[in-house]
Protein backbone atom coordinates (compact mmCIF):
# COMPACT_ATOMS: atom_id res chain seq x y z
CA UNK A 1 0.00 0.00 0.00
CA UNK A 2 1.34 3.15 -0.82
CA UNK A 3 2.17 6.23 2.32
CA UNK A 4 0.18 9.49 1.54
CA UNK A 5 3.28 10.91 2.68
CA UNK A 6 6.01 12.20 0.51
CA UNK A 7 9.38 10.47 -0.16
CA UNK A 8 12.35 12.66 1.08
CA UNK A 9 15.16 11.10 -0.68
CA UNK A 10 18.71 11.72 1.32
CA UNK A 11 21.46 11.99 -0.85
CA UNK A 12 24.50 9.48 -0.24
CA UNK A 13 26.56 12.01 0.59
CA UNK A 14 23.86 12.71 3.77
CA UNK A 15 24.98 9.89 5.37
CA UNK A 16 28.79 11.67 6.13
CA UNK A 17 27.00 14.85 7.02
CA UNK A 18 26.91 16.39 10.40
CA UNK A 19 23.32 15.45 12.25
CA UNK A 20 22.15 19.32 11.86
CA UNK A 21 23.40 19.31 8.11
CA UNK A 22 20.78 16.45 7.47
CA UNK A 23 18.15 17.70 9.12
CA UNK A 24 18.36 21.10 7.56
CA UNK A 25 18.41 19.50 4.38
CA UNK A 26 15.36 17.51 5.42
CA UNK A 27 13.39 20.63 6.41
CA UNK A 28 15.02 22.91 2.93
CA UNK A 29 13.16 19.50 1.06
CA UNK A 30 9.80 20.16 3.51
CA UNK A 31 10.23 23.82 2.67
CA UNK A 32 9.68 24.20 -0.98
CA UNK A 33 7.12 21.15 -0.95
CA UNK A 34 4.88 23.49 1.82
CA UNK A 35 5.39 26.88 -0.40
CA UNK A 36 4.81 24.45 -3.56
CA UNK A 37 1.25 22.87 -1.96
CA UNK A 38 0.73 27.07 -1.09
CA UNK A 39 1.03 27.77 -4.31
CA UNK A 40 -1.49 24.93 -5.33
CA UNK A 41 -3.84 25.64 -3.10
CA UNK A 42 -3.74 29.18 -4.10
CA UNK A 43 -4.34 28.54 -7.61
CA UNK A 44 -7.56 25.73 -6.35
CA UNK A 45 -9.31 28.47 -4.79
CA UNK A 46 -8.52 31.02 -7.84
CA UNK A 47 -9.91 28.16 -9.94
CA UNK A 48 -13.08 28.31 -7.63
CA UNK A 49 -13.91 31.80 -7.89
CA UNK A 50 -13.73 31.33 -11.73
CA UNK A 51 -16.04 28.31 -11.83
CA UNK A 52 -18.47 30.27 -9.82
CA UNK A 53 -18.22 33.55 -11.80
CA UNK A 54 -18.97 31.76 -15.35
CA UNK A 55 -21.86 29.74 -13.46
CA UNK A 56 -23.55 32.63 -11.95
CA UNK A 57 -22.40 34.56 -15.60
CA UNK A 58 -24.46 31.56 -17.13
CA UNK A 59 -27.63 31.91 -14.83
CA UNK A 60 -28.00 35.53 -15.53
CA UNK A 61 -27.67 35.63 -19.25
CA UNK A 62 -31.35 36.30 -20.54
CA UNK A 63 -30.08 36.18 -24.15
CA UNK A 64 -29.06 32.48 -24.16
CA UNK A 65 -32.02 31.09 -21.34
CA UNK A 66 -35.12 32.83 -23.83
CA UNK A 67 -33.91 30.95 -26.25
CA UNK A 68 -34.96 27.56 -23.90
CA UNK A 69 -38.57 26.91 -23.47
CA UNK A 70 -39.39 27.22 -19.77
CA UNK A 71 -38.35 23.29 -18.93
CA UNK A 72 -35.41 23.03 -20.24
CA UNK A 73 -34.72 26.67 -19.00
CA UNK A 74 -35.36 25.38 -15.38
CA UNK A 75 -33.74 21.90 -16.12
CA UNK A 76 -30.57 24.64 -16.93
CA UNK A 77 -30.81 26.46 -13.65
CA UNK A 78 -31.41 23.90 -11.35
CA UNK A 79 -27.90 22.04 -13.14
CA UNK A 80 -26.04 25.27 -12.97
CA UNK A 81 -27.36 26.11 -9.45
CA UNK A 82 -26.69 22.07 -7.91
CA UNK A 83 -23.06 22.81 -9.86
CA UNK A 84 -22.48 25.97 -7.82
CA UNK A 85 -23.76 24.20 -4.40
CA UNK A 86 -21.13 21.60 -5.43
CA UNK A 87 -18.67 24.11 -5.88
CA UNK A 88 -19.03 26.18 -2.63
CA UNK A 89 -18.62 22.36 -0.62
CA UNK A 90 -14.94 23.16 -1.14
CA UNK A 91 -12.96 25.04 1.36
CA UNK A 92 -9.08 26.36 0.48
CA UNK A 93 -7.74 28.07 2.81
CA UNK A 94 -4.19 29.69 2.78
CA UNK A 95 -3.30 31.71 5.76
CA UNK A 96 -0.73 34.25 5.35
CA UNK A 97 1.33 34.88 8.78
CA UNK A 98 2.00 38.49 10.11
CA UNK A 99 3.21 40.14 13.16
CA UNK A 100 2.03 42.77 15.06
CA UNK A 101 3.21 45.40 12.81
CA UNK A 102 2.42 43.76 9.15
CA UNK A 103 -1.87 43.17 10.97
CA UNK A 104 -1.42 46.91 12.11
CA UNK A 105 -0.42 48.00 8.92
CA UNK A 106 -2.89 45.62 6.83
CA UNK A 107 -6.04 47.14 9.17
CA UNK A 108 -5.12 50.61 8.29
CA UNK A 109 -4.59 49.68 4.07
CA UNK A 110 -8.00 48.00 4.74
CA UNK A 111 -9.24 51.08 6.41
CA UNK A 112 -7.95 53.95 4.23
CA UNK A 113 -9.63 52.09 1.23
CA UNK A 114 -12.77 51.88 3.20
CA UNK A 115 -12.84 55.54 4.01
CA UNK A 116 -11.88 56.16 0.14
CA UNK A 117 -14.35 53.16 -1.39
CA UNK A 118 -11.24 51.95 -3.22
CA UNK A 119 -10.54 55.05 -5.14
CA UNK A 120 -6.61 55.15 -5.58
CA UNK A 121 -6.35 58.11 -6.16
CA UNK A 122 -7.93 59.69 -2.93
CA UNK A 123 -5.93 56.54 -1.36
CA UNK A 124 -2.72 58.33 -2.55
CA UNK A 125 -3.81 62.02 -1.41
CA UNK A 126 -4.49 60.80 2.13
CA UNK A 127 -1.32 59.07 1.96
CA UNK A 128 0.69 61.81 0.78
CA UNK A 129 -1.43 64.40 3.54
CA UNK A 130 0.02 62.14 6.41
CA UNK A 131 3.15 62.72 5.57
Amino acid sequence: MDSALPHILESSDSAYAKPKDRFVSLLDQIELRVEQLRKDASRLEEEKDTMLTTLDTLRNNEDMLESLDDSDRDDVLRYAERLSMRCLTVDVLVKVQRDDMQQDALHQVINISELTNGDFNAVSSLLCYKE
